[in-house]
């Protein structure tokens, strides 16, 4: 039972939590919306960073089904950026922008695991067996045909390597793969 003259602490406690909150959920709901910056050739002015990263994702998504080659340097292969595992840095680009960068350029991720699954079906096509020298004739002429080592494909390292040229250079489109050479 109740004492008349005692005040129920519990209702008033919870109005003035409320009462602190509100100011700090209306704060949240009024996010800084950008100026004029483009990032990789989009327009996000006005934008919160959430909108942003919405139309960043939309609109820069086709990017990644631009053709890139990865090579050995006499052998080229097509492919789809995104079949390499490679993804837009939507959380990069927004983060310079958020610095005040008027123009934010294009950048890339690249999902190592993805890299290494797409790049492990072309060692044999990229691999080649090891060669003694040898004498050819052609054209009347004898000539010597170099030995050559063997070679493979280094999954591990050409998907460390395509990943930090991309970051630094991600409008590249011939992809250098790193080979291993056996005697």
């Amino acid at each position: 039972m109740k004492s008349p003259n005692r005040i129920d602490v519990f209702p008033i406690t919870i109005l003035v939590l409320l009462s602190l909150a509100l100011p700090l959920s209306a704060q949240g709901a009024q996010e800084e919306k950008f100026g004029h910056v483009r990032v990789a050739g989009v327009l996000i002015d006005g934008l919160s960073a959430a909108q942003a990263r919405q139309r960043l994702t939309r609109v820069l998504d086709k990017k990644l089904d631009q053709k890139v080659f990865l090579t050995d340097g006499s052998k080229r292969k097509p492919f789809k950026r995104r079949q390499l595992g490679i993804k837009l840095d939507v959380e990069g680009m927004v983060a310079a922008a958020k610095q005040g960068k008027s123009q934010v350029s294009l950048r890339l991720a690249v999902d190592p695991h993805e890299m290494r699954a797409a790049l492990r079906p072309l060692v044999p096509a990229f691999s080649a067996p090891a060669r003694n020298a040898s004498l050819a004739e052609r054209g009347g002429a004898v000539k010597v045909v170099q030995a050559q080592s063997a070679r493979t494909i280094d999954v591990e390292a050409s998907a460390h390597h395509i990943a930090a040229l991309l970051k630094a250079h991600p409008a590249l489109s011939t992809l250098p793969l790193v080979l291993e050479k056996h005697a």
